[in-house]
């Protein structure tokens, strides 16, 4: 029968949370569940004893592997070996998330109390060799090849140069047009003003007379 600190350390290599209880039993949690809870496993204690969920897991499945299921929907891990313990998990994994998960070939091959480094080893460089980096020239490995070159000097060569199409010569006759309008441009410019200033002169005069027949008007009633 595995120990309670090999049960965990099983668990501990596939994703799930680990979640210490009262008088040292823990649970762990599985995020990726689509069923309403999230326990994968419960009350696995000193004594070895411990519980997967199978309240979800097809009868095709348990009757292949002969599990025991409680009332409760639960298997009883006690006595499970290591192979045992790590297909009742996938399999409750597959049950409530609906995945298709398979064991890992590394956790049957490794012993239960080794660990799996997640962050890749840094690679240690030495000073010579940083050293000795530095020394050496880069060398280009782009090269273009000979004969594409020749081709290319060929065709610069033979192609002729495309002389750019000369401006289109500007007619006297537009200069002509242009001239013509001017005056008449000028004309209607001056006999616009020429009006303009008449009418103003015609109402101030008008106006002042206006004015001047009021004043004369008040006189002559007062004699």
């Amino acid at each position: 029968m595995l120990s309670f600190e090999e049960k965990k350390e099983i668990f501990r290599t596939f994703k799930l949370e680990e979640k210490e209880i009262s008088n040292g039993r823990v649970n762990f949690n599985y995020p990726e569940s689509k069923q309403r809870g999230l326990v994968l496993a419960r009350e696995l204690q000193q004594s070895g004893n411990g519980y997967v969920l199978g309240k979800y897991m097809s009868e095709e499945v348990i009757k292949k592997n002969n599990y025991t299921v409680d009332a409760r929907g639960w298997i009883s891990v006690r006595d499970f070996s290591k192979d045992e313990l790590i297909k009742v998990i996938v399999e409750a994994m597959k049950s409530m998330s609906g995945l298709a998960i398979e064991a890992d070939t590394f956790f049957r091959a490794q012993g239960p109390m080794k660990t799996v480094r997640t962050t890749p080893r840094k690679k240690v460089v030495s000073i010579k060799a940083v050293k000795d980096a530095k020394r050496k020239p880069v060398e280009s490995t782009i090269q273009t090849p000979a004969k594409e070159s020749a081709t290319i000097a060929e065709e610069v060569k033979t192609e002729p140069l495309k002389a750019s199409k000369p401006a289109a010569p500007v007619k006297d006759d537009d200069f002509s047009k242009e001239l013509e309008s001017y005056p008449l441009s000028c004309m209607f410019f001056w006999t616009g003003l020429t009006m303009s200033l008449m009418e103003t002169g015609f109402l101030m005069w008008r106006n002042a007379v206006r004015r001047y027949g009021e004043v004369s008007r008040g006189l002559t009633r007062k004699e």
